[in-house]
């Protein structure tokens, strides 16, 4: 009966949207994912990720209670995406990966923000490390 539902044009858009939402869904929780853990020191690392994978796992188990307690799939639409915003909104906080700023060329950019990275974790900075960052870059 459900097969009755979607046939022609509204199966086809109601695939598309699924194969984009599973397309979105990943780089939604692994860009921030690795960017704290790239943040975060070597030995918080594995908590960092052991929380995210917690809270992941809490919000998938929760969301079927959520489903039941709002019982309209709009409000529900709503609920689940509001917290995205958060993401956006820390667009400008969170600094860029050094990672990828070196393999772009941006060596004096990602010189600052590994200076700003190790004064919070009050870690030494290398002597060498515009000079081992621009190595890296070719």
């Amino acid at each position: 009966m459900v097969l009755f539902y979607f046939e022609g044009k509204t199966y086809t858009k109601f695939s598309t949207m699924q194969i984009l939402a599973f397309a979105c869904m990943l780089p939604l929780f692994q860009s921030p994912l690795a960017i704290t853990t790239e943040i975060a020191t070597l030995p918080k690392r594995g908590l960092v990720i052991g929380w995210a994978c917690i809270a992941w796992s809490v919000g998938v188990c929760a969301l079927p209670l959520v489903a039941w307690l709002i019982n309209q799939w709009k409000a529900l639409q709503l609920v689940c995406t509001i917290p995205l915003l958060f993401v956006f909104a820390c667009w400008k906080i969170i600094p860029e990966s050094p990672r990828w700023m070196v393999t772009k060329g941006q060596t004096a950019g990602a010189r600052e923000i590994m200076e700003k990275i190790a004064t919070a974790n009050k870690a030494k900075i290398p002597e060498d490390l515009q000079e081992t960052l621009e190595e890296m870059a070719q």
